[in-house]
């Protein structure tokens, strides 16, 4: 992810002088410069730590002179004085500063470059919270979408494949299979080692572009029942850019068990009740207003991919890298109890795994900034958020994308309202 670094602030106070570096994936730097009192202070602290946990013959433990214990024990104290000097710069930049330090054990890297009794230099680091930009809503230039057009002849198709489930099979034998079709196939993949792994067994499919991927489609046309064909896989054209990039193309054989032919039943009353409608107009009203559902979604759909488009490309920003290790360990775990999942990456050389983490990886930083920009929108618009009581418990994903469609549609009204207004 592309970075800057923000321009350096100065502060002070009585105890130091420091200056704050915003540097890559949300880390704060302290170049600071502490004080002779707060270095007298650091060096007394240690000096008392270390009398706690020594014992020396003639005084109870921790009631040892103080001077004593520095003559005694200077390495020691030498040592605990550097780390009580951080850890007071520390609290003293967080005082100055409040930058929130996302380690809830607040822990922090520093670095003493110099140190003498009358001041130190030294630099302190940690994450703090990314810093999530104002988002313009109107500024979203939307393409209009094509709707799915919703016609007699998509109400009859639809009605068509509804009757397949009632249809009267019937096998056919001495030809070859040809367009529109129904096959039984068995399908195995071809390991680069000769063994073999089950696909799908005994799945029909209709001999046509609409029902069957092109590659399989190409792969038995013409053959006979008996016959098997070999193909490689690939993704379908309108798969979506995260499914073409986890798809691994394959060897596939393909075994066709059976070419049938399907005669469907006439809509009788009995047939139209197991429909759930009360005569051929009612199924057709109902499956029209089905499919308006539908095309109106498939709109929504793609002014959201639009709007979330937008976000991404338009406001991305830096993010604490422990941000994107947790989530990319949750993503992780989640796919590891994915069995086809598992087999698959276990198939995979070390250069197409490595490729596969920073796809994932990529991903999880897009999901995370854009949940952090549609969060702060639905604040910035006074928009409400979901209801949890409405979310199934423990789903953090439902609740993620219940906010993403609010702050999306969001986008979509002010972007509609700018293009009527000019």
């Amino acid at each position: 992810m592309e970075t800057t670094e923000n321009q350096a602030k100065e502060f002070a106070s009585d105890l130091i002088r420091c200056t704050v570096h915003q540097k890559p994936n949300c880390v704060v730097e302290f170049s600071v410069t502490a004080s002779k009192g707060l270095i007298e202070k650091s060096r007394h602290l240690s000096a008392k730590s270390v009398n706690k946990n020594v014992t020396i013959p003639g005084f109870r433990r921790g009631k040892a002179p103080e001077n004593l214990i520095y003559d005694t024990f200077s390495k020691e104290i030498d040592k605990s004085t550097k780390e009580n000097i951080a850890r007071q710069s520390y609290i003293e930049c967080q005082k100055l500063t409040s930058l929130i330090n996302l380690d809830p054990k607040e822990s922090f890297s520093y670095q003493v470059e110099s140190l003498s009794p009358e001041t130190a230099s030294l630099t302190l680091s940690f994450e703090t919270n990314p810093l999530v930009p104002l988002v313009n809503p109107a500024d979203c230039v939307l393409k209009s979408i094509e709707r799915p057009a919703v016609n007699s002849s998509k109400i009859e198709e639809t009605i068509r494949q509804a009757l397949f489930f009632y249809a009267k099979w019937d096998t056919i034998e001495g030809r070859p299979i040809q367009e529109n079709d129904f096959i039984i196939l068995d399908a195995e993949i071809l390991e680069e080692n000769g063994s073999t792994s089950p696909l799908f067994k005994g799945t029909r499919f209709e001999v046509t572009d609409k029902s069957m991927a092109r590659w399989m489609k190409d792969a038995i046309l013409g053959k006979n029942a008996g016959d098997s064909a070999e193909g490689t896989s690939v993704a379908d054209e309108d798969a979506s850019e995260e499914e073409k990039a986890l798809f691994k193309p394959s060897k596939v054989k393909l075994t066709i068990q059976t070419i049938e032919q399907a005669t469907l039943p006439e809509l009788t009353e009995d047939l139209l009740r197991k429909l759930g409608a009360s005569s051929e107009a009612d199924l057709k009203d109902k499956i029209e207003k089905q499919l308006n559902e539908q095309a109106d979604d498939y709109v929504s759909e793609n002014l959201r991919e639009q709007a979330i488009d937008f976000l991404i490309k338009t406001y991305s920003f830096d993010l604490p890298k422990s941000f994107v290790r947790k989530e990319l360990e949750f993503r992780t775990s989640q796919l590891a109890q994915d069995n086809s999942f598992m087999d698959h990456w276990k198939s995979l050389a070390e250069a197409e795994k490595q490729k596969m983490i920073g796809f994932l990886t990529s991903q999880t930083e897009k999901s995370i900034i854009l949940s952090l920009l549609c969060s702060a929108l639905l604040k910035q618009g006074n928009l409400p958020f979901p209801n949890t009581n409405t979310v199934t418990p423990g789903s953090f994903g439902e609740y993620s994308q219940k906010v993403l469609v609010s702050a999306t549609d969001y986008i979509i009204e002010q972007s509609k309202q700018k293009a009527l207004i000019c």
